[in-house]
């Protein structure tokens, strides 16, 4: 994911960079070793609530960056803070992606695959931001899980087509 974060933004030293949800700390790691001011929050819904009260705020923040794997599920995410308390499994993921698309131009997030097939609507809206690349992973990619996965480069400067690759160990 970093090695992607570098081709979409042209390497670009000490940017500013955002993972909403940091979870174990992996990417975390990687984006500190490479040099990046970093932000990870560790309850996305707390800080999304400070920097944006509600109506009469003064708008979202802005980052270089914002490379994120969001939660695949309710289950594995406190739902205390969020505003919307009736967002239900894959839901959650979807709603902090749309948010992050709000506070940066370029965008790196580990999204299950029906990310882009499940929802006319979704696509449509990844496509009007612009959808960069597709790196699509293998199934057992993860121990935990066996939910299929892939990894989207977003970047509202992109014009053209989606380069598209499959990684495969």
């Amino acid at each position: 994911m970093i090695r992607l974060l570098d081709i979409a933004t042209q390497s670009r030293p000490n940017m500013t960079i955002l993972e909403p949800t940091p979870g174990a700390g992996n990417i975390v790691h990687l984006l500190e070793h490479a040099g990046h001011d970093l932000i990870a929050p560790s309850d996305f819904f707390v800080y999304e609530r400070e920097w944006n009260p509600g109506p009469g705020d003064q708008g979202d923040p802005y980052f270089d960056a914002i490379v994120m794997n969001p939660p695949f599920s309710t289950k594995t995410c406190d739902m205390t803070y969020c505003r919307d308390p009736n967002l239900k499994g894959l839901q959650v993921g979807y709603w902090i992606l749309e948010r992050c698309m709000q506070m940066s131009d370029t965008i790196v997030a580990l999204m299950p695959t029906w990310t882009l097939s499940d929802s006319d609507h979704r696509r449509k809206k990844l496509e009007a931001f612009g959808i960069q690349s597709v790196t699509w992973l293998p199934r057992k990619t993860f121990n935990y899980t066996r939910v299929n996965t892939c990894i989207l480069v977003l970047n509202k400067k992109h014009i053209g087509p989606t380069t598209t690759s499959s990684f495969w160990y």
